[in-house]
């Protein structure tokens, strides 16, 4: 094994991030030594800096001007090509972590890590698995999930165990409950997604303190636990029951039993579709800067191996609109937009709820909601491609996901009405 890895593992070894390296995630390192060598370079090459890993003209980046002159309006040439460091742009982590802080207001006495970027949420989970999770290992994730987890996850060669996330069309609570409760192993892992994908649902406060409860029980009679909060689509609440902050905030400060991940898209959290930008967190009760150092070393370590840096133009085009006086009345206006979209979507659902051929899935958040069916749900996708042209996705056997977020307001209700329609001229 690396020298350097063998440090970064004696540094973990009494934290609670020991406990869940996996094999590939104990080898993890990042290669410093370049690194430092690149800096002493930068300091003292006066003269000559063969160490630079891009072209330059005159001290400046090499570019072409048919790329640069998309961008003139808005970045110079530095700002553009020269790469940013594994983890990110500094500064759009610390802007992150006061996002972060203002979201979540009952971390403003947490300690936990600075932000990593990487390239991405499925770029993210995949960082996290493999630091964390080894071959055998069980993963507790909702039986609604996108498809990525179950890759990530297969990929590892562990396996999926499939809590329901609603019983009686409520949220049930009660299903993460015993999927910790009846794991055989003292590792557990769990992954949170809220607002759910592709459920569109977030926990209202009783619901949030019910499932604290349930993990800081089970974290107090010994078992080490794994929290994962995806949180990609956070912030889009469109009903005033609904909790307002990530469970990562009130769980990274509960017990030294529990380890908190925290998973940020950039890319769906700030409309920047086509941004692949993703932000790491980790929290956990009495781990110190130095460990928060030693796992930002592996975390950047696994960038390095694998999808590298993230695009400096991203990077630097949030950092510049977040700091705009006219960025929050803008995403302000888009969140009015969508929750207007969401308040149609619920009356025209109002209309048909005593028509039990869909059945909406309690929703209240995020981009998405799903109706679920006892008939096939793929047989009815087709039908409205073909006769009605709508496009919606079938998920499983009897599910039926609707983004409709991607739907003007004035459309939503014919929408509903049309696939309601077309549910009964099949299935009679």
């Amino acid at each position: 094994m690396n020298k350097v890895a063998e440090r970064l593992n004696e540094m973990l070894k009494e934290s609670i991030f020991s406990a869940f390296l996996s094999e590939y995630g104990q080898r993890l390192y990042f290669p410093q030594e370049i690194i430092a060598q690149k800096r002493e370079a930068k300091q003292k090459a006066t003269q000559y800096n063969a160490t630079l890993d891009r072209a330059t003209d005159k001290e400046e980046p090499m570019y072409f001007d048919a790329i640069k002159e998309q961008f003139d309006a808005c970045l110079p040439a530095k700002s553009i090509f020269t790469p940013v460091q594994a983890g990110g742009k500094p500064q759009l982590q610390k802007l992150w972590g006061k996002k972060m802080l203002l979201k979540n207001p009952s971390l403003e006495k947490a300690n936990i890590s600075t932000p990593l970027l990487t390239g991405g949420k499925t770029s993210a989970l995949n960082i996290i698995a493999s630091l964390f999770i080894d071959e055998g290992d069980t993963v507790l994730l909702p039986n609604l999930s996108e498809e990525n987890y179950h890759i990530i996850i297969r990929e590892r060669k562990a396996r999926s165990h499939h809590y329901p996330l609603f019983s009686h069309n409520h949220f049930n609570t009660q299903g993460i409950e015993d999927a910790i409760n009846l794991s055989k192993q003292n590792k557990i892992i769990l992954i949170l997604n809220f607002p759910n994908n592709p459920a569109g649902y977030s926990p209202t406060k009783k619901e949030a303190e019910e499932i604290q409860k349930s993990i800081i029980s089970q974290a107090q009679k010994g078992k080490k636990i794994l929290v994962i909060t995806d949180d990609t689509s956070f912030g889009l609440f469109y009903e005033e029951n609904v909790w307002q902050e990530s469970l990562f905030a009130p769980l990274c400060q509960a017990d030294k039993n529990i380890l908190c991940v925290k998973i940020d898209s950039i890319t769906e959290e700030e409309m920047a579709w086509g941004f692949c930008l993703a932000c790491i967190t980790f929290g956990s009760l009495g781990v110190t800067e130095e460990i928060y150092g030693a796992i930002e070393q592996k975390v950047m370590g696994a960038i390095q191996a694998t999808g590298s840096y993230c695009s400096t133009p991203d990077q630097n085009i949030i950092l510049k609109a977040m700091k705009s006086n006219e960025y929050a009345v803008q995403k302000k206006i888009n969140m009015i937009t969508l929750a207007l979209r969401y308040k149609q979507l619920k009356e025209a659902l109002a209309r048909h709820k005593d028509d039990d051929i869909l059945v909406p899935l309690p929703c209240n958040s995020g981009y998405y909601m799903t109706l679920s069916t006892p008939h096939d749900a793929n047989q009815l996708r087709v039908y409205l491609l073909e006769q009605y042209q709508i496009g919606v996705l079938a998920i499983e056997e009897h599910l039926l996901c609707i983004t409709f977020a991607a739907i003007e307001k004035e459309d939503i209700g014919p929408l509903i009405d049309c696939i309601y329609k077309a549910a009964h001229e099949i299935f009679e």
